[in-house]
């Protein structure tokens, strides 16, 4: 997701011009839209991770996304569905649950 462009926009929303404004915000949804991702998630991803665009590891959410894309065995696909939920759910994943998480992505990753 790029925060780092959503952010540029929502500063916009400080501007007198109220066309400005409403143009600023309809484009941060359409770049939301396009991702198929909701304020929630943008949220997510940078209260896992604070530094949003800049940060060197990918957020809970962005691992969980991409682990969903891999032809994972199907204990490991159960398991990473259950942090899915859990995630949906609590908007967080504990440290150990975090720790996993990195292990099972690194796996299956080049990251």
């Amino acid at each position: 997701m790029n925060i780092d462009k959503i952010v540029k926009l929502l500063n916009l929303t400080t501007s007198d011009s109220d066309g400005e404004t409403l143009s600023a915000v309809r484009a941060a949804n359409a770049i939301l839209r396009k991702e198929n991702k909701s304020w929630g998630d943008l949220l997510h991803a940078v209260i896992d991770h604070p530094g949003g665009g800049s940060r060197s590891s990918p957020s809970a959410f962005e691992m969980l996304d991409y682990l969903f894309a891999c032809n994972l065995p199907c204990g490991t696909l159960l398991f990473v569905e259950s942090l899915r939920c859990f995630f949906e759910r609590r908007g967080h994943l504990s440290s150990k649950q975090m720790d996993i998480l990195r292990e099972i992505y690194h796996a299956y990753s080049r990251w």
